[in-house]
């Protein structure tokens, strides 16, 4: 798996950070990896609140935040990173239930970015 280490560190920080603010009253956060078709792949699932769907639509544009104090851009620093290094994130939420956020990057790739 060929990343910049920093850059896949700020990521899982990101991330991190928001399941822990969508946990108010506690809850739980697995990250999990596998390997699956010629990819690795990176699952964040938190029981936190969740997020609606018409904000899920938006959630990685610069500078959209649904939170008082959200700059809008750690989720689209987050997709950027994994574009840069050819790979895919998505999202999938349900309000009261918690959020996953899956991450795939190429095991090969053409060239870093």
């Amino acid at each position: 798996l060929w990343i910049d280490g920093d850059q896949i560190r700020q990521v899982a920080i990101n991330l991190i950070l928001n399941a822990g603010a969508a946990m108010i009253d506690g809850g739980q956060l697995t990250v999990s990896t596998a390997h699956e078709e010629g990819d690795a792949v990176i699952t964040f699932v938190d029981t936190g609140s969740g997020i609606d769907e018409a904000d899920l639509e938006r959630i990685f544009e610069p500078f959209y935040t649904t939170k008082e104090r959200g700059t809008g851009l750690g989720l689209a620093i987050t997709r950027q990173i994994i574009e840069q290094h050819q790979g895919s994130i998505q999202m999938a939420s349900r309000l009261n239930h918690g959020t996953t956020v899956t991450i795939r990057l190429p095991l090969e790739r053409e060239e870093f970015s």
